[in-house]
């Protein structure tokens, strides 16, 4: 079971561009400047950069991220 600084971490890691940004570096994909990653984001929420989302949809591009829907911007 999750204690209450597990599920706050969890939450802010997950709907702030610094989170996103470290998922995305976990996970290989590349974020910097890449317009397609920016494409991507535009997709699912409306807007390129994450600067400019709201929490929520920070929550959306990380849920995409994490469940793999960037890994084709991954370059072998």
């Amino acid at each position: 079971m999750m204690n209450l600084y597990s599920m706050l971490y969890r939450i802010a890691s997950t709907s702030t561009p610094e989170g996103i940004h470290a998922e995305a570096t976990k996970r290989g994909v590349p974020w910097d400047n890449n317009d397609a990653f920016m494409g991507q984001c535009e997709q699912l929420v409306g807007k390129r950069h994450l600067d400019d989302m709201a929490p929520g949809e920070l929550q959306v591009v990380y849920t995409a991220l994490h469940d793999g829907k960037f890994d084709g911007l991954i370059k072998p």
